[in-house]
């Protein structure tokens, strides 16, 4: 009986120990330019579970499958130049030779398959300005990593910085999450001296960050990593931890209803949906992406609007957007409202149903890269509202 008291807490013991691991030289020392993924699981298991299946973790090419479709439809593709590795691969270890064409993609590459990894988020020191967009500057010294949650006790794997404001602001995700000021890494020539353009890069534009900065209420954090429930590492508990699986589009936003208003008005030859924007950025900020309005008057669709960045259908351009800085026609602004009239006889009883949907790719743009991923071309539900028409005079 002893001999079996002692073999299972020997079981459990190690069991324990594969998943907290006890620090050592070995376990702590970090190889590489970057600590990968698999190392944070050791402290953070919610927020490792929620960070596995979001779109900072498939990031790329590797594993996903729209990235690497619109990768494929770029000539540079043909010269194995990932120039995408900037923001798309950021941990890679030979980042530099991934970006020039000297070193082809390795499907096996783990340090690419980390994605937007872990560390490099949280090495961010500083973000330096260039011609060609924001430039990030990751701290030296690797593992020491910077966040806001101040820490009841010392890490064994990593110091913890809180003194950093750019992880209060949420500037760091600005280094990619802005627009290219200047295309140069994004331009070929074709034997005729005629411009090609495929990247699809268009985020923030100056006409956004201009006029809407974050600040310590408001910000890229607060929206997309809200505090949730689930302690931010399993050494001690705490209440809530910031959601590391990033509200978005690709993350079925539950809460999408705090962040857009639908209402109707009635009129005297039909009534209007208006439609508001409450989030501080325009509504479409990638330009693959289309949101569909869809109105119905008891059941059967009677309109539909589109709001998108308009695309160039040339043959030359297939991919390519107008400049940045611009007001976009067919676009929803930033804190801004959109009124549908709508003409139609209505009486009293009817029901009137609006559907704020969107594609992450879209139908069009998918066709061109032969992308047939149904979870970047369905139609997806984002915001659904219904009215009962009474009229005001019975």
């Amino acid at each position: 009986m002893l001999r079996l008291i002692v073999s299972v807490w020997m079981f459990f013991s190690v069991a324990q120990a594969n998943i907290y691991v006890i620090p050592d030289d070995k376990s702590i020392a970090v190889k590489g330019k970057f600590a990968r993924n698999k190392k944070c699981v050791r402290c953070h298991l919610d927020i490792y579970k929620e960070f596995k299946h979001s779109k900072h973790h498939n990031a790329n090419v590797l594993n996903n499958a729209a990235h690497k479709a619109m990768w494929e439809g770029n000539p540079l593709s043909k010269e194995q130049k990932y120039v995408c590795a900037k923001c798309h691969a950021p941990a890679a270890e030979d980042i530099d030779a991934l970006i020039s064409g000297a070193k082809a993609i390795d499907m096996k590459d783990k340090s690419m398959d980390d994605g937007i990894s872990c560390a490099f988020c949280h090495r961010i020191e500083s973000i330096h300005p260039t011609d060609k967009g924001d430039k990030y500057v990751i701290s030296s010294q690797k593992r020491v990593y910077f966040g806001t949650r101040k820490s009841r006790q010392k890490s064994d794997f990593h110091k913890i910085r809180t003194d950093n404001p750019i992880y209060k602001t949420g500037d760091m995700c600005l280094t990619c999450h802005t627009h290219h000021k200047k295309q140069k890494l994004l331009i070929l020539r074709d034997e005729n001296n005629e411009t090609l353009r495929y990247c699809v890069f268009s985020h923030v534009d100056d006409n956004v960050t201009r006029t809407v900065k974050n600040t310590d209420e408001e910000n890229c954090i607060t929206c997309h990593m809200p505090q949730v429930d689930g302690s931010f590492t399993d050494r001690f508990t705490t209440p809530t931890h910031a959601y590391h699986g990033f509200s978005a589009l690709s993350s079925k936003m539950s809460d999408a209803q705090r962040y857009f208003d639908i209402n109707l008005t009635q009129k005297s030859d039909g009534f209007d949906i208006l439609l508001t924007n409450k989030v501080p950025h325009d509504l479409v900020l990638h330009p693959t992406r289309l949101f569909v309005l869809k109105i119905y008057l008891n059941g059967k669709l009677i309109k539909e609007k589109r709001y998108q960045k308009e695309s160039r259908t040339t043959k030359l351009e297939p991919l390519s957007w107008q400049k940045e800085n611009v007001y976009y026609l067919h676009n929803l602004l930033a804190k801004r409202t959109d009124s549908i009239h709508i003409k139609e006889s209505i009486k009293d009883g009817d029901s009137v149903k609006v559907v704020l949907g969107y594609y992450v790719t879209r139908p069009d743009v998918a066709k061109r890269v032969d992308l047939n991923d149904t979870k970047s071309t369905q139609y997806q539900t984002l915001v659904e509202k219904n009215f009962t028409i009474h009229h005001k005079n019975k």
